[in-house]
């Protein structure tokens, strides 16, 4: 993934690279290298924004202000799952229109049968090797963990509506 905003966050916060590297934990080369222009995978990512005290979504796409003051952020599935403030993504849903709404909602709905998918297929082929068990057991983990985020995301895009008492007892016989 693409994280533009490393160094502009990195600036502002009159760090070097090499700071910034060894708060996150990763070599200063990559912080070089994600800077020039390279993509960084997740899990790096994240600990970069830890590092900088943000969120991954700051470093993708918003200007380096907290998310709090700064723009609402775009609705896409990856995007939200590093929004933590659940009011700012309602106001986010709240903004958007019918069709964004939409869209998301069906993004979302491809994002969590993807990830079923996944689960599905690695709980039926588990690793022989002991030595591999506690890797695939992690990855169950975090497939499992990444289904329940789009799971709420989804749930907070079209909340269950529930029918009231009275409506439910006319509908069941006496």
């Amino acid at each position: 993934m693409k994280i533009p905003r490393t160094k502009e966050w990195r600036e502002s916060q009159g760090l070097t690279q090499r700071e910034l590297a060894d708060m996150a934990g990763i070599g200063y080369v990559t912080v070089a290298r994600i800077e020039g222009g390279q993509g960084a995978n997740p899990p790096t990512a994240r600990k970069i924004a830890k590092a900088l005290g943000i969120t991954v979504a700051d470093l993708l796409e918003h200007p380096p202000v907290p998310l709090g003051i700064g723009p609402l952020p775009r609705l896409d599935p990856w995007g939200m799952l590093g929004v933590r403030d659940a009011e700012y993504r309602a106001a986010a849903l709240e903004a958007a229109t019918d069709e964004e709404r939409e869209r998301y909602v069906a993004e979302l709905d491809d994002a969590i049968g993807r990830v079923e998918l996944a689960l599905s297929q690695d709980a039926a082929n588990p690793p022989a090797e002991e030595d591999e068990k506690a890797a695939h057991a992690l990855r169950l983990r975090k497939l499992w963990d990444l289904h329940n985020s789009y799971v709420v995301l989804r749930h907070e895009a079209e909340p269950v509506v529930f029918p009231e008492p009275q409506a439910v007892r006319e509908l069941v016989p006496a």
